[in-house]
């Protein structure tokens, strides 16, 4: 299914954003485990400046941290992102391939 919204008045939408919220079963472990490692971070690393509001943002390699639960979480990124792929394009299961999905 392709998702296409038409407008009236010669407006289109250029760069919708579709937004996929969906709760994973059985997490609560892992969401504390993930916590743990965000706070221990925090404390091993400065981390970036990405905003003038305080606050502590990770470096850009939370995607190599090896930790099971940080690998099941970009599990979870990865089959969102295949699965909004599949809905915004119309692309069938079969013809998904490396250049029209993602892999975390």
């Amino acid at each position: 299914m392709k998702i296409k919204i038409e407008l009236d008045n010669d407006v289109r939408l250029v760069w919708p954003t579709p937004i996929f919220n969906r709760a994973y079963p059985n997490t609560s472990d892992m969401n504390t485990r993930l916590l743990e490692i965000v706070h221990q971070k925090e404390q091993e690393d400065k981390g970036t400046t990405k905003s003038i509001v305080s606050g502590w943002h990770s470096t850009e390699d939370v995607h190599t941290w090896h930790y099971p639960e940080v690998e099941r979480l970009l599990e979870f990124i990865s089959e969102a992102v295949t699965e909004l792929t599949k809905l915004s394009t119309g692309t069938a299961d079969e013809n998904m391939s490396a250049n029209s999905t993602y892999i975390a």
